[in-house]
C-alpha cells in the first residue's frame, strides 16, 4: 500500500495489484475512467471540466456504492473496442479515445494491449487552454 498526494489530496494507492476501493456515485459503471472527487470518493473522469480533478484509474468492479479502481497494470475494459498498440487519452464523462482533447487537461491513460485490454500508465496532466 502506498500513501500519495494526488491533486493536493492525500490518498491511499495500492492494495492488491495496484487497486483501491472508493465510494462512487450511481453514474460510475465498470469500465469507466474515474477521477478523485475527494480522498475517498471517485466519479467519472471529466478532464474537459474548467477545473479538472486528478484521473486515477478505471473502475473494474462495483457493488452498490463501492468501486474497485485499478491504478496500474493491465485491465479488461468491457464494451470497448480498442486498437491494439494505440495510445489512449482521457475524454469526457469517463471515456477514453485515441484522439487527444483540445481543452481542459490532457491525460495519457495507457496503451491498448489488444482489442479489450489496456495497459494503464496514467501520466501527470498537461493543462490545455
Amino acid at each position: 500500500m502506498t500513501v500519495s498526494t494526488i491533486g493536493g489530496t492525500t490518498v491511499v494507492l495500492g492494495g492488491a495489484g495496484g487497486q483501491g476501493t472508493y465510494t462512487a456515485n450511481a453514474e460510475v459503471v465498470v469500465g469507466d475512467l474515474v477521477e478523485l472527487e475527494s480522498a475517498n470518493t471517485v466519479r467519472k473522469a471529466r478532464p474537459d471540466a474548467a477545473d479538472p480533478k486528478q484521473v486515477v484509474g478505471f473502475c473494474v468492479e462495483k457493488s452498490g456504492n463501492n468501486c474497485t479502481v485499478q491504478f496500474t497494470g493491465e485491465t479488461a475494459l468491457p464494451g470497448q473496442s480498442l486498437t491494439s498498440g494505440a495510445v489512449y487519452f482521457a475524454r469526457e464523462l469517463g471515456t477514453i479515445s485515441t484522439t487527444p482533447p483540445q481543452t481542459g487537461a490532457l491525460y495519457v491513460v495507457g496503451r491498448a494491449k489488444n482489442s479489450s485490454t489496456i495497459i494503464i500508465t496514467i501520466a501527470e496532466p498537461v493543462h490545455l487552454s
